[in-house]
């Protein structure tokens, strides 16, 4: 019997038994079956069609496909997610109203501290301490952000290295800081006009570079082995961009030319979970509390690689396995369900009951007698 309304029909095909030894009546299944094990036969066919499902990310909303039947789960369908959102969106106001308000004040203790100590500090490890703890603190105390750092001790501080890091959003840029490793960091030129954070970045002597324009590029790549001569470490984005998916772009050779060039060992950095804090579309729509994972992987000696380009397609496969470690972290941690082809997280919360099993029901397992 056809029904004019798909959903009717996709929960009675769930619900339908497909075996003879199940005698269907117009309400109720076969008595002779416990309700666990009808619990147990439904949670199998649930799982085999979620299984099917393809989630697509779109803006608010969420399109889930099975069997041309199409459901929209548009973000506010519960009050509670409505007063979530409004709360999330509050915070992360009065965040960035608090970061806009605290630069001068910081800006205001680095200028004199880099007069100070500009005649015994050669490569400015005071200062960057210190800014270290200026960009740091923004993660650190904001409690909508909850940082997981995996592999401080892999590296030596007193040695220098090319630092290789993954880039989803700027909220890299916080964390990176946070983990107060010695560096040079390498940004886009227009970052240096900012007021006060650009300021700040001119008197720690970070490189700047056009993106885009390969003079730029060549004239960096001099400061760069200036710094590695003197033992200060450099901090790349080899993506060169913010990636809008949270998947790894293709990598530029700069950083590991430098590397072979001046045999330093590179050292991957993966975050995951930034794009979630600050959207590349939309700053003030995070997405509710956001757990962020950061991997400092193991130092790659240059010297076992032939070539500045194999040892760049080496740093790319550790730091592309890397991020879907990590990714796997966050699904685990926050219950919810990886999607296709994005980065993101879809919290299992907004999923209907039919597509997200109970945990009764996934411990029961698939019945034998159905399978």
């Amino acid at each position: 019997m056809s029904s004019d309304n798909p959903h009717r029909e996709h929960r009675a095909r769930l619900t339908r038994p497909s075996s003879p030894g199940f005698a269907e009546t117009s309400s109720t299944l076969d008595p002779r079956f416990d309700r666990d094990t009808r619990r147990a036969a439904l949670a199998a066919r649930v799982q085999a069609a979620a299984a099917r499902r393809i989630f697509h990310a779109r803006g608010n909303a969420l399109c889930c496909r099975d069997d041309g039947l199409r459901l929209s789960l548009a973000h506010g369908a519960k009050a509670g997610q409505s007063s979530s959102a409004l709360r999330t969106f509050v915070h992360t106001l009065l965040f960035w109203a608090y970061f806009a308000i605290s630069m001068p004040f910081f800006f205001a203790v680095a200028l004199p501290l880099w007069f100070v100590t500009l005649p015994f500090d050669k490569n400015g490890r005071v200062l960057h301490t210190f800014t270290c703890l200026w960009g740091g603190h923004y993660v650190f105390l904001n409690p909508m952000w909850h940082l997981h750092v995996e592999g401080r001790r892999v590296v030596d501080r007193t040695k220098p290295y090319v630092y290789c890091s993954s880039h989803q959003s700027a909220g890299d840029i916080p964390v990176l800081f946070g983990l107060f490793l010695p560096f040079k960091f390498v940004s886009k030129s227009s970052n240096f006009k900012a007021p006060f954070l650009g300021w700040n970045m001119v008197l720690n002597r970070y490189v700047a570079v056009a993106r885009g324009n390969r003079r730029s590029v060549t004239k960096m790549m001099e400061p760069c082995r200036r710094w590695l001569a003197r033992g200060a470490s450099i901090l790349m984005f080899p993506e060169g961009t913010r990636s809008k998916t949270g998947a790894l772009l293709p990598f530029k050779p700069g950083a590991f030319t430098l590397a072979k060039e001046a045999n330093v060992p590179v050292v991957p950095i993966v975050i995951c979970g930034t794009i979630d804090a600050v959207p590349p579309d939309a700053v003030l729509r995070q997405r509710g509390v956001v757990h962020v994972y950061v991997r400092i992987c193991e130092p790659m000696e240059p010297r076992f690689y032939p070539d500045a380009e194999s040892l760049q397609v080496a740093v790319r496969r550790v730091m592309a396995r890397t991020l879907d470690e990590l990714r796997a972290k966050r699904f685990a941690s926050t219950k919810a369900i990886p999607v296709p082809g994005c980065h993101a997280i879809v919290p299992s919360a907004i999923l209907p009951s039919a597509v997200v099993p109970s945990d009764r029901e996934a411990k029961a397992g698939p019945d034998p007698a159905r399978v």
